[in-house]
Formats: structure tokens, sequence, C-alpha cells
């Protein structure tokens, strides 16, 4: 039979295999296309799509850190920014003074026009040259001397001496009140004229004459009779006091003649007059 004729030819031989082994075909991927097959598995992991609830948990999780963040830095900025108490007080001071001086400039153009209206309306009154002087109301020049004081150094080994090693306002008064005594005819302190109506007193640690904040050094000027005045400060309780402030605290304190010191008008002084003879 023509169905048996293969037999003659020998065993069959095995059927023909047309698939690629797993071997095959992952070589010839390899070798296809080196770079892409190592990143397959990453692209099937990356095309997976997540789900809603995952996707609400991202949104909500960034959105926090993003509120942090700002508040963070607004928080920072702010710290940084903050003006301390202290602060707030020296500016307020600073305006304070500020203002202080606008006032006294102003005070000091009415106090001109009032001297031109009385110079006018009353031309027989005249202001006593004594009376001026002493009030403080004209400058004044002539002999004297200049007393230096400053504050003294232990205060910065000794913490606990730290305020009592400034000048407070009591050596001051102790000092005016002595020279006043003494016959001074005018005395400044830094400047500022002193008047029967002066005041030196103390503020928050600061001296304060006529209501305008002085540090160290105290320049006093003494208008008088310089020999007397010298003598005044240089001998008896007067140099004992300030010799105890210079053992006990280093509280510095000089006096020299000056031949010639000019001293300036007060401000803001009270208008004294008398009526002329004629």
């Amino acid at each position: 039979m023509r169905s048996d004729w293969w037999k003659r030819l020998g065993p069959k031989p095995p059927a023909q295999n047309n698939e690629p082994s797993v071997e095959e075909g992952l070589l010839k991927r390899i070798f296809s296309d080196p770079l892409e097959h190592g990143y397959e598995r990453t692209r099937t992991v990356a095309k997976k799509q997540l789900s809603w609830p995952a996707r609400v948990l991202i949104v909500v999780v960034t959105a926090l850190l993003v509120t942090l963040s700002v508040w963070s830095a607004r928080s920072l900025t702010e710290s940084v920014n903050a003006v301390t108490p202290a602060d707030e007080l020296r500016s307020q001071v600073a305006d304070r003074e500020t203002e202080l001086k606008n006032l006294e400039k102003t005070n000091q153009q009415l106090n001109a026009e009032i001297q031109t209206y009385t110079d006018k309306d009353y031309p027989n009154v005249k202001v006593s040259d004594e009376v001026a002087i002493a009030a403080g109301a004209v400058p004044i020049t002539g002999p004297g001397i200049t007393i230096t004081i400053t504050d003294g150094t232990k205060g910065e080994i000794n913490r606990k001496k730290a305020l009592e090693s400034r000048v407070q306002d009591r050596d001051l008064q102790v000092l005016i009140n002595a020279l006043w005594a003494g016959g001074a005819e005018g005395i400044s302190i830094n400047g500022i004229r002193l008047g029967s109506y002066s005041a030196i007193r103390a503020a928050g640690g600061n001296v304060l004459v006529n209501l305008e904040t002085l540090t160290s050094p105290y320049t006093i000027k003494v208008v008088g009779d310089s020999r007397s005045l010298i003598n005044l400060v240089s001998t008896g309780m007067l140099a004992e006091y300030f010799a105890n402030l210079d053992s006990a605290y280093g509280i510095n304190f000089s006096a020299q003649i000056s031949g010639e010191l000019t001293l300036p008008a007060l401000s803001n002084i009270p208008q004294i007059s008398e009526k002329s003879d004629s």
C-alpha cells in the first residue's frame, strides 16, 4: 500500500519543532535590543494605574507638606523681623528726644517774639544785668575753672558695682550746690547752662539736666573767681567726697583753671524785669 511506503526507508525521523526555546528567545531579545531589555519590567510596573484612595492620600500629604513649609518660612521671617520691647523703647525715647528738641526751638522762637513785642511796647523796662546773669537769661564770659568727671572702671571687673561705678545725679548735685555756695557766677554741664530753677535728677540709670540726658564724661564749666573756686574743689569736704568716690568706684575727678570761659544762655527762662528810673 502506498501509505506504508515510508516504512521501507527506515525509522520515522523526529518531528521538527519550529518554536524557539526559552534560552534562544532570551538571547535573541538581548542581542536585538540590549538597552530596553533591562527596563521592561520597570515600564510594566509604571503602567499600572494607582488606585483612587492612593491618589487622594498623595494629594493630602503633598498639600500638608506645602502648608507646613509655608508656615515654617513665615514663622522664621516673623522671628527675624520681630521687634523686641527694648528696641521699641529705644525708638520711643529717640522720638521723644527729637520732639523735645523741636519744642525747644519753637520755644526759643516764641521767646524772641515776646521779647520783640516787649521792647516795642515797654521800651523803658530793662532787665537787671545781675538778675539776668543769675537766672541764666544771658550768656556769660569770664575766667573760671573747668571740671571733668568720668565714670569709674571697677564696674567692668565687678558687675555688681557696675551702677555704683557710674556718676550719679547726687554726685553732680553735691558739686553744683557747693560751687553756687562758693561764689560761682555761672555754671554749665556738657554745654547746658544751669539756672536757679535747673534740675539735676536720675531717670532709668541716666543723668538728666534740664530734662536732657547726659553721659560721661561730664564737663562742668564754672565762671567766677578762679583761685577761690579751684581751692574749693581741691581741698576740704568736697575734695574728700570725690576722693572717696575714686577710691571706692574709680570715678575720676579733675579740675583746672581756665583763663576765659563762655557759657550760653538758658533756652527756656522766665522773664525777670524791673522798671528803670527813667
